[in-house]
C-alpha cells in the first residue's frame, strides 16, 4: 500500500478529541485494504474544498485531487438543493455514487457536520452499501464522536 502525502494539512475542526492526521491516514489505509479494488481513499472538507489526506495506490496529481473535491462539493450541493435540505438538516442525503466506465466513485458526507467527507475510487464493481457504512464509521472516528451516526 502506498500512501500519498500530497494532502497532509491538519483538519480545521480538529479539537483535542478529534483524530490526528496519522489516525486519518491509518483509517484511510485500512479502508482501502478492506475493500479490494479500492485504488484511492481520501478525507476532505466540503467547506474549504480541500482533501486533507489521501491513501492511494499510485501518486495522484493535484489537479485530479482538486477534481474529486469539486465533484463532492457540487454533488452534495445539488443533493441538498434537490431535497430541500440545509447544511444542518438530518434529512440530507449523505452519499453519492458515480458510475463511469471502468470506475466507481463513492462520496460519503458526515452526518454529524455535513462538511467532512470520504471519497473512495474503485476500478471495478464496489460493494457500495458496505463502503458507505465503513466510511460513516471512519468519519465518526475521525471526529472523535462516541455515538453512532445515523
Amino acid at each position: 500500500m502506498k500512501l500519498s502525502d500530497q494532502s497532509s494539512l491538519p483538519h480545521p475542526s480538529m479539537g483535542k478529541e478529534a483524530g490526528s492526521v496519522a489516525d486519518i491516514a491509518r483509517h484511510l489505509g485500512n479502508l482501502r485494504e478492506r475493500f479490494p479494488g479500492c485504488t484511492l481513499a481520501a478525507f476532505g472538507d466540503l467547506n474549504t474544498r480541500l482533501l486533507f489526506r489521501v491513501s492511494s495506490e499510485n501518486a495522484c496529481v493535484q489537479e485530479y485531487l482538486d477534481e474529486l473535491c469539486g465533484l463532492a462539493t457540487r454533488g452534495f450541493a445539488l443533493v441538498d438543493t434537490a431535497t430541500g435540505a440545509g447544511s444542518n438538516d438530518t434529512r440530507a442525503n449523505n452519499e453519492i455514487v458515480m458510475f463511469e466506465p471502468g470506475e466507481t466513485k463513492v462520496f460519503v458526507r458526515s452526518p454529524a457536520n455535513h462538511y467532512d467527507f470520504v471519497c473512495c475510487i474503485f476500478l471495478s464493481d464496489a460493494p457500495v452499501s458496505k463502503i458507505v457504512s465503513a466510511a460513516v464509521v471512519l468519519l465518526r472516528d475521525v471526529a472523535g464522536e462516541s455515538a453512532p451516526c445515523h
